[in-house]
């Protein structure tokens, strides 16, 4: 009699929990510690270019332009050209700096901030002051 109740008692056991078992994974709770899940983000592409020019509206070639924490150069037609993968836009910090001093004319530095949006090219042209 015992052993027919305790039978009876596990077949009951083993049809609730897999009855729980079941309704977790159809409701789709929240994942749990230690369970791996792949989130995909989307990178964008941002484009900037310019020219950097002297105030008598002359092209300046090597001026340092660092961006984003990344050192790229003008060319010998003063242009700059950068373009980076991130999740996010918004604000980007531009510093402009005559590195050849005298040689390139002798240039103050100059720091800018602009808004980027993302899958356009943003076009920033920039001039440069003369040291006294």
């Amino acid at each position: 009699m015992k052993t027919k109740i305790s039978r009876a008692l596990n077949k009951y056991i083993v049809f609730l929990l897999s009855v729980i078992g079941f309704s977790l994974v159809c409701n789709q709770c929240a994942a749990q510690y230690g369970v791996p899940i792949q989130i995909q983000y989307k990178m964008n592409q941002y484009k900037m270019k310019g020219v950097v020019k002297s105030e008598k509206d002359s092209v300046i070639k090597n001026i340092r332009v660092i961006i984003r924490g990344d050192t790229i150069y003008t060319d010998t037609n003063g242009c700059f050209k950068y373009i980076y993968k991130s999740m996010s836009g918004g604000t980007v910090h531009l510093n402009f700096t005559d590195i050849d001093g005298k040689k390139n004319g002798n240039y103050l530095p100059k720091d800018t901030t602009v808004f980027i949006k993302p899958e356009q090219e943003l076009n920033t042209d920039v001039i440069l002051k003369k040291k006294d």
